[in-house]
């Protein structure tokens, strides 16, 4: 398969994406270890449940291949679709 830098610019923007979720996941996960008065305990809960919603959703819309529209799974740092084999990088000594 040969290199589109299309498809590469669209890899890196789901991959920004995804980055921002977890972003806003960790922070709001780190709402956690504060000290919570036990009256804001659901109010807790419900941070803690948007901070899954908010990562688990991009990663099930987004984290495709920008060709086949095949899910990515667990290769953050995938350099090619599992599914296609579309690079999403350069190939070494190419002036992209």
């Amino acid at each position: 398969m040969t290199f589109d830098p299309e498809v590469a610019a669209r890899f890196r923007a789901r991959r920004r994406i995804l980055n921002g979720a977890i972003v806003v996941t960790t922070g709001l996960l780190s709402l956690s270890f504060l000290p919570w008065p036990e009256e804001h305990a659901p109010l807790l809960g419900k941070l803690l449940m948007g901070a899954i919603v908010v990562t688990v959703v991009p990663v099930l819309l987004v984290w495709r291949c920008p060709r086949c529209n095949k899910y990515l799974g667990g290769a953050a740092s995938a350099r090619a679709c599992p599914t296609c084999g579309v690079p999403f990088v350069a190939p070494p000594g190419s002036d992209l």
